[in-house]
């Protein structure tokens, strides 16, 4: 060979020719070592090895900003190992139920809404569908956002309780279904029934009744007159009411008041009917049927009470004073 020629980054040259040395100095990070090599010809050439051990910082930082569907960004200086942590954006984020392991296995091995689980005790028996009927299967929210298929539900008002504090459960016999509350004596509190009934074995309060709640508007000074002309009668439901009440009883004799009679006098008392009440507050029947506030009639005949012992008393007074008279009457004949 009969010379070379170095270049460097900057694009300078340096022509090296038989009888120059090219002296290599290690330093500013670079390290140099001779490694094994051949005896220095075309196809056996020695080698060398550069290295670097460290590497210059920069003069100023640099800044790499991370667009798109992950932002972030990156300062360095190129003294030291780097990172930056990513941000990414809800809808650029997605994947493939596929691309999940497991996921699709997962979801294929769930337990059905209307199966039973083998392995659970506490499910045994909820899973099931008796006789073909949809009514005793595991709880789940349906598409409509009602919870469905739950035959019992409890409640527990402190942790690591074995006995419920409240249970709510359903049962039917054949086309008659209760709704009943247990306290946490396993005692029925209160039964809702399918035919309309309510029943509590303790007080049923509604509204208020402290005077400093209200303000009077005035007396019922025509409750006794009312009271007389309220039509009290026996009777049953008759086919109309049955229809629309969907009454499952068979009919029976039954007390009650005419809600016209009522209204006359006092149409506070008159409601419509709640079987009669859509959702918006209209007649689903359209004949807008009513009943009564039977709570309130409570005052109006508390206040006819008050009316006819008042009349009571004027009229004792009357007798006696007309058994004085007549007294005085009978010793002035006697006198001689």
């Amino acid at each position: 060979m009969s010379g070379f020629t170095l270049v460097d980054g900057d694009d300078l040259r340096f022509y090296v020719n038989n009888d120059h040395y090219v002296h290599l100095v290690e330093g500013g990070g670079i390290d140099i070592a001779y490694q094994a090599g051949g005896d220095g010809s075309e196809h056996a050439p020695k080698l060398m090895r550069f290295m670097v051990t460290s590497a210059p910082k920069l003069s100023n930082n640099q800044v790499v900003d991370f667009l798109g569907d992950a932002t972030g960004t990156l300062t360095f200086n190129g003294s030291a190992r780097a990172s930056v942590y990513l941000t990414v954006s809800s809808s650029g984020h997605g994947h493939e139920m596929s691309g999940i392991n497991g996921l699709t296995g997962a979801l294929s091995n769930k337990l059905d809404k209307t199966a039973q689980a083998a392995d659970s005790a506490a499910l045994a028996g909820k899973g099931l569908r008796y006789s073909g009927g949809n009514w005793n299967k595991v709880a789940h929210i349906d598409s409509s956002g009602n919870l469905e298929g739950a035959r019992g539900i409890s409640f527990y008002g402190a942790t690591n309780k074995t006995e419920s504090d409240w249970r709510i459960y359903y049962a039917a016999t054949g086309d008659n279904s209760s709704l009943y509350f247990y306290n946490d004596g396993n005692s029925v509190r209160h039964i809702f029934t399918d035919e309309g009934d309510f029943y509590a074995d303790g007080e049923v309060r509604a509204g208020y009744s402290d005077e400093r709640l209200k303000n009077n508007e005035g007396e019922l000074t025509n409750a006794l007159a009312a009271l007389c002309q309220w039509k009290i009668f026996k009777y049953t439901p008759n086919t109309t009411a049955q229809q629309w009440l969907n009454n499952k009883k068979p009919p029976q004799v039954d007390i009650g008041i005419s809600a016209q009679s009522v209204e006359q006098h006092f149409p506070e008392l008159v409601v419509p009917a709640p079987f009669d009440i859509g959702e918006t507050g209209e007649s689903i029947t359209g004949e807008h049927y009513k009943t009564l506030r039977y709570e309130r009639t409570v005052a109006v005949v508390a206040a006819a009470l008050q009316q006819l012992a008042k009349h009571c008393e004027q009229q004792e007074q009357r007798i006696a004073k007309l058994e004085n008279a007549l007294a005085t009457k009978t010793r002035r004949r006697k006198t001689p």
